[in-house]
């Protein structure tokens, strides 16, 4: 390109400025070699406006190439803006769930250090005044309702800290199967049946029908005897529960309804915020919390949700729902 365009304008520049005088006229002995020269040099010019054309387009090409990936590492750089941001929220997430288990954990130590040392105490005295002091069967008669209250008490705190336990040393994984849930209830029923005859409390099911569940057997087979045993605590004696199963077209809902003391809507709140609420039973039957806590946390994983309709003094029903059997 430079040699045509110096090449053309050495020539003109010789042939007009230089020597512009000189005698041999091409046009006067050949004119079509004349023509030819200037045919010649015509196409040279234009051959050299195509080749710049040609470097300016190659030049604005590779312009275009460095701009799309200059574009393309722009991309990239935001998509790892926003997936540090992502891991960072998410590692904030994370804290925030430890911090949590570690609330968890020291409430959970507090009451098997406090709690569970109670009942053993009070048996513990028990037989041991009765062994020492050679007390009557009528006194220690006596004591016995309290008793066993406590073992009642410590029996179910112990069934879900070693059901929290294994959740925890499984890595929080579930084991889904289709399950009866009308067997659930009345093993349910069949194991709380002493503790609701010692208040003189009727239990009715309304679980005949068959109706099968996709979920973690022994983890719902907890929450029907945390809500069974709640409802016989807060129940007074000759009062009545009703356990029932209703089946819709995509899930199923199992209820536990009471005519005992009914809970306020603070408390409510309270049971749904993950805190820890607990009260007295009619019959001063002592209760942690932690109960209900496992058994929204259960019912979570397992696609469920628990509902609570209650009011002071109207009696309670805590329903529950779960996938249909596959």
């Amino acid at each position: 390109m430079l040699f045509v365009i110096s090449f053309s304008m050495v020539s003109y520049f010789m042939l007009s400025v230089t020597w512009k005088d000189y005698r041999y006229q091409l046009e006067t002995y050949n004119y079509i070699g004349y023509l030819i020269n200037h045919a010649v040099s015509i196409v040279y010019i234009f051959y050299g406006l195509y080749l710049i054309k040609q470097e300016s387009t190659g030049y604005q090409f590779k312009m275009l190439l460095k701009n799309r990936e200059l574009h393309k590492k722009n991309v990239e750089i935001e998509e790892q803006k926003k997936e540090i941001v992502h891991k960072a929220q998410l590692l904030e997430e994370q804290a925030a769930v430890l911090d949590e288990h570690n609330k968890v954990k020291d409430k959970l130590f507090s009451i098997i250090s406090h709690d569970l040392k109670s009942p053993m105490y009070a048996l513990q005295n028990v037989f041991s005044n009765a062994q020492k002091f050679d007390l009557p069967a009528e006194e220690i008669k006596s004591m016995l309702p309290d008793v066993v209250n406590d073992l009642n008490y410590t029996t179910a705190l112990m069934e879900n800290l070693l059901q929290w336990a294994k959740w925890q040393m499984q890595s929080n994984s579930i084991h889904p199967q289709t399950i009866n849930v009308n067997k659930l209830v009345h093993e349910a029923v069949q194991l709380l049946h002493l503790q609701a005859e010692t208040k003189k409390i009727k239990i009715k099911t309304k679980a005949d029908l068959p109706v099968c569940a996709w979920a973690d057997r022994d983890m719902i087979s907890l929450v029907l005897r945390n809500l069974l045993s709640n409802a016989v605590k807060f129940t007074p004696e000759h009062g009545c529960i009703i356990i029932g199963v209703n089946e819709s077209s995509s899930f199923v809902e199992i209820y536990v309804k009471d005519s005992g003391l009914g809970i306020s809507k603070s408390a409510i709140s309270k049971i749904f915020n993950d805190s820890y609420y607990s009260t007295n039973g009619t019959n001063e039957e002592r209760g942690t919390g932690l109960g209900l806590m496992l058994c929204k946390e259960f019912l979570e994983k397992n696609e469920g949700r628990l509902i609570i309709e209650s009011e002071p003094g109207a009696g309670s029903t805590f329903s529950f729902t779960l996938p249909l059997g596959k």
